[in-house]
């Protein structure tokens, strides 16, 4: 049996904060060890193999090229309506929707869903974004988990660049 994870701390009559209350940029580590842990439990209890995010984009081939830039790989599957790229700990897939399905993921922004991206050079991968045309629109932000920039793909979905302390 897995062990049980650890209860979210603060007041039970307010809903928990992702963030948690001490700014907009203050991650609630228990709370992410939580979801970790959830979804865990989830996928090794169930017959998954695995998780992976899929972006939807009705500009494959430029979404294809900034990703392969920006993740200095190649694509493991590319075809005229999707493409994947492998990395450690994560499969990034970017599809073209169904014509009759598009509506259902165009949207003005990336909403709650970030891809965070882990990096051993924040200065660097920043310099890197510029260099493919996408610099991060805003300052590097100093958080409680060491320092993230917020970036955009070409078609506007959100990228954390995270450098650990």
């Amino acid at each position: 049996m897995p062990p049980k994870p650890p209860k979210l701390g603060g007041n039970p009559t307010q809903s928990p904060q992702i963030w948690g209350s001490g700014g907009a940029h203050k991650p609630n580590k228990q709370l992410f060890f939580v979801l970790k842990f959830i979804l865990i439990d989830y996928l090794s209890n169930h017959s998954y193999s695995e998780a992976f995010v899929a972006l939807s984009s009705s500009q494959l081939s430029l979404q294809t090229k900034f990703y392969n830039q920006f993740l200095q790989t190649k694509p493991t599957i590319s075809t005229t309506t999707y493409t994947e790229f492998r990395l450690i700990g994560l499969r990034l897939a970017i599809f073209t929707p169904k014509a009759d399905n598009a509506a259902e993921f165009t949207a003005p922004s990336s909403g709650a869903m970030s891809l965070c991206l882990e990096v051993q050079d924040l200065a660097g991968a920043i310099a890197h974004l510029q260099s493919l045309g996408y610099p991060p629109p805003g300052p590097i932000l100093h958080t409680s988990h060491g320092q993230e920039i917020y970036a955009y793909d070409p078609d506007g979905n959100r990228l954390i660049l995270h450098q650990s302390p």
